[in-house]
């Protein structure tokens, strides 16, 4: 198995330009997407599998089989549906026949029983893209066209962890950190068909569009009462490609205001990547989380017990 390729930088400008969309990093053909995270140690995990986020494996301790991941799942999405409807918001793609043939009928969960891989069915991809958008787990892993894009969710999101800095042993801890922006060409996507690209309509979902996004969605073979086959994480399938597929670029978390600030400086932030009352309220966090940074780097380490911590909602 290849590793994926690892450029490590240590200032922000560097890690800016390595990444412009101007040096692709791939010789030709390509055809990019990016995904930035606040961790470079984590692997593409798709947030459904988190131990944090899966039900089964938080009250049970238990690997779930295919069979109960995929019911926990369609249970999740058809609670969803209910709630948009008792407040009148509509869905893509929602009809009787929608509702009947995915969440009110056994017949298409038992098929899975059997055809672990057909999960999840290709009508509940726009479905699944909003969900994942407002804060549901699934499958789904989301990515960008745009390396900058990448870039502000790595460094919105590690400056966002600081929150859970209490005392300057732990800020130590954090100065060994490092985020990163994962790089995937998808020029030659027949090399790995179980690594599927989601691309959905972005009528109903502005930050499709805003965000320039789309997702990967790993397809997994199981047998009848048994967990998934293989890694879940999704950068393992290109790494096991001949050629190279997949590449990761990191940098110090301590740099991640400065890229928030070249972000800004591109018009890239949380208000113009929602650009709604979520986007301007994230972007008020980020601002109040660059402030709190800037006073965690200051010589006094007694100004750390001194900061309020952001309350979440």
């Amino acid at each position: 198995m290849n590793s994926v390729q690892e450029i490590n930088v240590d200032k922000a400008e560097e890690f800016w330009d390595i990444l412009s969309p101007t040096k692709p990093m791939f010789p030709e053909p390509y055809n990019l997407i990016y995904r930035g995270q606040r961790d470079a140690g984590w692997p593409l995990e798709p947030s459904v599998f988190r131990e944090h986020n899966n039900p089964i494996i938080e009250f049970n301790s238990k690997i779930p089989t295919a069979y109960q991941q995929i019911s926990s799942e369609l249970d999740s999405f058809r609670k969803f549906l209910e709630y948009c409807d008792k407040i009148g918001i509509p869905l893509p793609g929602d009809s009787h026949q929608f509702r009947e043939i995915h969440f009110n009928s056994s017949r298409m969960l038992n098929n899975y029983l059997h055809n672990a891989y057909l999960w999840p069915h290709p009508d509940l991809y726009e479905l699944m893209a909003i969900a994942q958008h407002y804060g549901l787990p699934t499958k789904l892993l989301d990515w960008s066209k745009y390396s900058y894009v990448a870039i502000y969710f790595a460094a919105s999101d590690a400056i966002d962890n600081i929150n859970k800095i209490t005392s300057p042993g732990n800020f130590d801890e954090l100065k060994k950190k490092r985020l990163a922006v994962w790089i995937l060409n998808i020029e030659n996507k027949i090399h790995f068909p179980a690594l599927e690209i989601v691309r959905v309509p972005s009528g109903y979902n502005k930050n499709i569009a805003n965000q320039e996004g789309c997702f990967t969605l790993l397809r997994q073979s199981a047998e009848v009462n048994k967990p998934f086959n293989g890694s879940r994480f999704h950068d393992e399938f290109p790494r096991m490609l001949p050629d190279n597929y997949i590449k990761k670029v990191t940098v110090p978390v301590m740099e991640a205001v400065k890229l928030l600030e070249l972000c800004e400086s591109h018009f890239i932030s949380a208000s113009t990547l929602f650009r709604d009352f979520q986007g301007a309220a994230r972007a008020v966090k980020d601002d109040l989380n660059k402030s709190k940074f800037l006073q965690l780097m200051k010589p006094d380490a007694n100004m750390v017990n001194k900061i309020l911590m952001p309350q979440e909602a």
